[in-house]
């Protein structure tokens, strides 16, 4: 039996596999997958792997289309082992697909050391926060954004969710917009999945960098920019 230790290695773990990743867990077969264009951020997830399960994952090369069906470069890492899944979604990490599913920030990082919760915020924002500049003839506006996607009928929870999030960086002196909705998408399988968005504000942005931060160097130096403007 994997024996996991509540640290802040774990908590950076759940938060980008809770981002970018994927939990697959049905019948005999346990799958950790994770996502990412930058093959820094792969490597990053295997020394993690290695340090918590003393066991590495296997590395891939993928095409996909993107925008104006241009193919993008992706890597992708896959940790197979039922017993690390299982663990793994026992501490908190949803399986399937996140857009379907009903989670929370578990509760041993909510309620856990401000280590803890730096390394699991830092980690969501790496996978879906942005930071973003709009510029208007007389001025400039700089927000870093946090979203995503819910089903129609699971929107409460993804709202709750958002206020776990904002209730912790509130812990760190970051202060945040209300969350919002936005238009929502008409999916494959005929359900509507509905957006979720809330921002931080320029004057919360140095105790953001200080205490939270990015960890994806293009979006920290993103944020360096906004706050040497």
């Amino acid at each position: 039996m994997v024996t996991l230790r509540k640290s802040s290695d774990l908590a950076k773990l759940v938060g980008l596999i809770t981002g970018d990743g994927h939990l697959q867990l049905k019948g005999w077969r346990g799958l950790v997958s994770f996502y990412s264009e930058d093959i820094g951020d792969i490597k990053s997830i295997n020394e993690l792997f290695k340090k918590l399960f003393d066991k590495g994952g296997r590395v891939y090369q993928d095409f996909s289309k993107g925008i104006a069906k241009k193919s993008i470069m992706r890597y992708k890492i896959f940790l197979i082992s039922k017993e690390i899944t299982k663990n793994l979604n026992q501490i908190g990490i949803p399986k399937g697909n996140k857009t379907n599913t009903l989670f929370l920030v578990p509760d041993w990082i909510v309620n856990g050391s401000k280590p803890i919760k730096k390394a699991y915020l830092s980690a969501i924002y790496d996978c879906e926060g942005c930071i973003y500049e709009t510029k208007s003839e007389s001025s400039s506006r700089w927000r870093i954004a946090l979203e995503m996607y819910k089903r129609d009928d699971l929107a409460g929870n993804g709202v709750k969710f958002f206020e776990q999030i904002k209730g912790m960086l509130k812990d760190f002196g970051v202060e945040t917009s209300n969350v919002r909705f936005k238009k929502g998408n008409l999916r494959k399988d005929g359900s509507i999945s509905k957006g979720l968005i809330f921002d931080i504000e320029k004057p919360s942005f140095r105790n953001f960098y200080k205490r939270v931060n990015f960890e994806n160097t293009v979006k920290r130096r993103k944020l360096e920019t906004a706050l040497n403007t």
